[in-house]
């Protein structure tokens, strides 16, 4: 969870990180903006990686839906990425 308390909004996934080190950039950017977030299966994504390439695992980055738009704006703009949109 970022810096900052979670209110009721909901949570929705805007993107899936491919690993631990472009997870680093993107919660520093995050943090940074005060975007509210946690990472879905982060710590099963450290497990899985030490057993080996397994597809299990798979991170997922939850933002509140307040603040989708634009955490998904700041990960186009560092990432020069189309976030996941309408799932």
């Amino acid at each position: 969870m970022s810096k900052k308390e979670a209110s009721t909004d909901a949570f929705i996934e805007v993107y899936r990180p491919g690993g631990q080190q472009e997870l680093i950039f993107i919660k520093s950017a995050l943090d940074a903006a005060d975007i509210i977030y946690y990472i879905d299966n982060e710590n099963l994504n450290r497990l899985f990686y030490s057993l080996g390439p397994t597809g299990a695992g798979e991170m997922r980055l939850m933002v509140e839906q307040s603040q989708a738009q634009e955490a998904s704006a700041i990960l186009k703009h560092l990432l020069q990425i189309h976030p996941l949109e309408g799932e």
